[in-house]
């Protein structure tokens, strides 16, 4: 959820060659990031262009131009090996992203995000999953979190 430039996806694809599908979910819409960067119409869809560009090589990826919400009304709960998280930033967004994804991941799957360093992000996931039994929310370099079902 957040694609971007495609750096991260790419990444995953590279590194793990079981990947069937690759569902690469961002509408790029017109806004002011986390960090107050404008990400005007024309930026976004240079990003998106070369996201496209990036990815093209991989058969694997689906991509979908909307948003995370409206997408995850399409996929069947319990249905995903994998979510990684990393859309809007703000702590409404990301908590509306892990209560919609978290039940389309399969049980032994893995959940996961970036950006847990911001303020936004570590207090959604910690208000997602603190009444949530047995989950151990795990952080690793670059601010990555992730935890398994």
């Amino acid at each position: 959820i957040g694609i971007c430039h495609g750096f991260t996806t790419e990444h995953f694809l590279k590194n793990v060659p079981t990947i069937k599908t690759v569902y690469a979910v961002d509408h790029y819409p017109s806004c002011v990031d986390w960090d107050g960067t404008r990400l005007t119409e024309e930026r976004q869809e240079e990003s998106k262009r070369r996201c496209a560009e990036r990815l093209s090589s991989y058969d694997s990826v689906q991509f979908v131009y909307d948003t995370s919400t409206n997408f995850a009304k399409t996929i069947e709960d319990e249905s995903l090996d994998f979510v990684f998280v990393d859309g809007d930033h703000s702590y409404e967004a990301t908590l509306a992203d892990i209560r919609n994804y978290w039940p389309k991941v399969k049980k032994g799957g893995l959940f996961s995000g970036h950006d847990i360093n911001l303020n936004t992000v570590d207090q959604a996931v910690k208000e997602f999953f603190k009444d949530i039994p047995d989950v151990k929310i795990r952080v690793v370099e670059n601010n990555a979190w992730f935890l398994f079902k």
